[in-house]
């Protein structure tokens, strides 16, 4: 089972991390859809999580994967990291503020 490290568009500088199912495959940089709180939003995939001991985790699993490659290129998804650092931004605001709407909206 893999774990993922989900920016999710919310004005926070925080990670959320999720179960992936063994029948979906992450891309780093692809969209996904999660649980949060009562409803379904769109995520984005940064990274893998590597944890050995899972059985005391209570994570929610994430419910579709949406991309089978990365929408933002190598280079632009650095840049991005990078820019929230720097300037102390919420990462998730920076990373869905350069998509177009139909690419935010799943439904």
């Amino acid at each position: 089972m893999i774990i993922v490290n989900v920016i999710l568009p919310l004005p926070i500088r925080k990670y959320f991390k999720y179960f992936m199912p063994d029948s979906m495959y992450p891309v780093i940089g692809g969209r996904i859809l999660v649980p949060f709180r009562s409803k379904y939003t769109i995520g984005i995939v940064t990274s893998f999580f590597d944890k050995k001991n899972i059985s005391d985790l209570k994570l929610e699993f994430v419910k579709l994967s949406i991309d089978t490659e990365s929408i933002y290129s190598n280079v632009l998804f650095d840049i991005l990291i990078w820019l929230s650092k720097y300037y102390h931004f919420p990462i998730g605001s920076i990373f869905f503020s350069i998509l177009p709407k139909y690419l935010k909206n799943f439904f």
